[in-house]
């Protein structure tokens, strides 16, 4: 339950967070692409470091909810606003691909201890207490 809690929180704040800054600073809208995607892939790696997959696919699926929700419907023509209409489209695909390629690398090039095992065997030995 803290697993799947722990994805739904990481991916509503990145999600928020990440559409907040891919309009870019300034009228520089490549600098925002690039931080939102920062981001999304360092939410995703560290929600499936602390979380597991489980609390992978929570962040995924409510990050892509809230993005979606964000960008389409009411208030988006309000409250998030860039003046290149490109933009949007390239942050959507900037976003699926930041979401899975931290899960990739961290699955085949990182470390083999995962969120939910500790790694340390239990030694039964009796001790000597006098």
């Amino acid at each position: 339950m803290i697993r799947v809690l722990a994805g739904i929180v990481l991916g509503a704040l990145s999600a928020v967070m990440s559409l907040v800054a891919y309009s870019g600073p300034l009228d520089q809208p490549w600098i925002g692409l690039a931080l939102a995607t920062g981001i999304v892939a360092s939410g995703a790696w560290l929600t499936v470091r602390l979380a597991g997959m489980l609390g992978w696919v929570c962040y995924a699926l409510v990050g892509c909810v809230a993005t979606v929700w964000l960008l389409y419907f009411p208030p988006a023509n309000i409250a998030l606003y860039t003046d290149y209409a490109w933009a949007d489209d390239v942050w959507l695909l900037l976003c699926s691909v930041a979401l899975w390629l931290p899960v990739l690398i961290d699955r085949f090039f990182g470390r083999t201890d995962r969120a939910g095992g500790s790694g340390a065997t239990v030694v039964n030995e009796t001790r000597n207490e006098e």
